[in-house]
């Protein structure tokens, strides 16, 4: 369209009779036509429905106007990498110009597929795109959620609500894998773990949990709200507002912040959704015991049975506990006192152990050990 759009823009100034009737098969290809075949130029024959594409309107005004100038979006540089082209071609053969977008219109072919459902179009998409950039969880999430919220007649809602949600995680998360967004999805799954009793140390994929009966969990307006304010206290975390959290709650962040791996905010985020007010806010003293609770169990994992693989099964039971409004004790994997003490103090430091290294970077290791 936007090739077509440049072409059309070429011919303009073009009064010979070729390129008169070659620029009115392009409009009719462009926009919308009458009863006549007569086009609307005020009614585009394309339009994009992409929930959070940011470039999106200025396609649209490229295809209205034929004009890119001050615009900044890879449609932008496109549509003007095409009139280069074209010019260039005009210089050497301005007599068979005419004849170049006949050609194309005449000699390429618009397929359209239709899928049956979601699954048979990501391996449509997945197989067309094998060499592009692949589909992120959080894509299909939005799709769904997207879906849902056109049915309620809630689209725009939705759509401005995403982009905010998708640029906080931008600036919060840099995970290992997947998008920023992908792991707001793994810490809030946890919770939804947590309510089924799940308890198995085994964490199935992201995309795998949620698409179980036919995502259900994601068609619910509850959910995105809950993801809203999961994002909302993470950034909170991150940003230490001190309006949200107290110095002693803030310090304790600090610390976990330096634990050897992420397990902690899952269990964090799993007690924040269960224990939060009307106003998002958590009781101070049960929240501060919570802390110093996993901040001793996670260390002292990290000397008495180093990995994440032995943290995950004390981890999710807990996760569990909370969600039934048990407090956090760590029952089933209680330390016996002196084997901790003594490991504590013959472990040996080096240059290569991740546990120093965290450790020492804060400077909280004597602060972890009296905890």
């Amino acid at each position: 369209m936007l090739l077509l759009r440049a072409f059309y823009s070429k011919f303009s100034n073009m009064k010979d009779e070729n390129s008169i009737q070659t620029r009115e098969t392009i409009a009719r290809c462009i926009w919308k036509t009458d009863e006549f075949g007569k086009p609307d130029l005020n009614a585009l024959k394309i339009d994009s429905e992409v929930a959070t594409d940011n470039d999106k309107d200025e396609f649209l005004k490229i295809l209205k106007t034929g004009d890119a100038a001050g615009l900044k979006s890879r449609y932008a540089e496109n549509f003007r990498f095409f009139e280069k082209k074209i010019n260039e071609f005009l210089l050497g053969y301005s007599s068979y110009f005419p004849y170049l977008p006949i050609r194309i219109l005449n000699n390429c072919i618009l397929l359209p597929i239709e899928a049956e459902d979601q699954n048979t179009a990501l391996r449509i998409f997945s197989t067309l795109n094998d060499r592009g950039k692949p589909l992120s969880d959080a894509d299909i999430f939005k799709a769904q959620f997207y879906k849902y919220f056109t049915e309620l007649g809630k689209k725009k809602y939705f759509i401005d609500k995403w982009k905010e949600l998708e640029d906080l995680c931008e600036k919060m998360f840099n995970p290992q894998s997947g998008t920023p967004l992908d792991e707001l999805f793994t810490r809030y799954m946890y919770f939804e773990r947590a309510k089924l009793g799940i308890k198995t140390s085994t964490t199935e994929a992201l995309r795998k949990f949620y698409e179980k009966n036919k995502y259900a969990i994601l068609k619910s307006e509850g959910t995105f709200n809950n993801l809203i304010d999961l994002a909302n206290f993470w950034r909170d975390v991150y940003n230490q507002n001190e309006d949200r959290f107290s110095n002693e709650i803030l310090k304790k962040f600090f610390v976990l912040y330096y634990a050897p791996n992420g397990m902690w905010t899952y269990i964090v985020s799993v007690y924040y959704l269960q224990n939060r007010d009307n106003n998002g806010l958590l009781k101070e003293n049960e929240f501060s015991d919570f802390l110093s609770k996993i901040i001793a169990f996670i260390w002292a994992y990290a000397i008495y049975m180093p990995g994440v693989n032995a943290l995950r099964t004390p981890i999710f039971n807990e996760m569990n506990n909370i969600v039934l409004g048990e407090k956090v004790e760590f029952g089933d994997n209680k330390f016996d006192l002196q084997q901790l003490k003594n490991m504590f103090t013959n472990y040996e430091f080096n240059n290569n152990n991740q546990l120093q290294s965290q450790c020492l970077r804060g400077g909280h290791f004597k602060m972890v050990i009296k905890i």
